[in-house]
């Protein structure tokens, strides 16, 4: 599939879609005008970084590399397997060590889904205010651009919460985010787990 294909979700696909609580990662908005809502998030007019468009590479290479890492599990090539493992782990900390990290910002991401994310924001953001969006995971090399579009705004004294919608996302980047929201559950799935075996050793 071509990495640059957007996928943007229909309105019951975002209903549907899991959504993952992350406090790993950094945003970063600029807001734009109303005719960039379907704007190419990685258009030279965003002026954004040559790491990006390698990042955008990377992940596009990685998309192939799954599937041939799946075959190689099946024909239990078990040491060609981790040593390509190890190859893209290098490869992944040369780029995170390249591409410069996205600026501190008090903005603050509360969850995610491949159709959008909530939010925390200094600033109450009119609903359709169109924004370009970029994230980038502290320690999991995740790098994205996104065009996104306020849909919701709540506000509690001098903090506002934000619900976007992504109108532009590539399609590699949906796929990054999707496996981001299926580890993360994961993970939250393995911790109820171990607290409740902690629970019934206890008692």
């Amino acid at each position: 599939m071509n990495p640059k294909t957007f996928y943007v979700a229909s309105a019951r696909e975002r209903r549907q879609l899991l959504r993952s609580r992350v406090g790993n990662i950094r945003v970063q908005c600029t807001i734009l005008e109303p005719d960039c809502i379907h704007l190419d998030p990685y258009d030279p007019s965003l002026h954004l970084s040559n790491g990006m468009e390698l990042m955008q590479n990377l992940a596009g290479v990685e998309v192939e590399l799954r599937h041939l890492t799946r075959l190689l599990a099946l024909e239990e090539s078990r040491p060609l397997l981790h040593y390509l493992q190890l190859l893209d782990k290098k490869i992944q900390l040369i780029a995170q060590a390249i591409v410069p990290e996205v600026t501190q910002s008090p903005i603050e991401l509360i969850n995610i889904s491949e159709g959008g994310l909530r939010l925390s924001h200094p600033l109450a953001l009119s609903v359709g205010t169109v924004l370009h969006l970029l994230l980038q995971g502290r320690d999991s090399g995740i790098l994205i651009s996104s065009i996104g579009e306020v849909v919701h705004l709540s506000s509690a004294e001098d903090q506002h919460t934000l619900g976007i919608r992504f109108t532009a996302l590539r399609e590699v980047d949906r796929q990054t985010i999707c496996r981001l929201v299926i580890r993360q559950g994961l993970e939250q799935q393995s911790k109820v787990h171990h607290n409740k075996a902690d629970r019934e050793k206890m008692s």
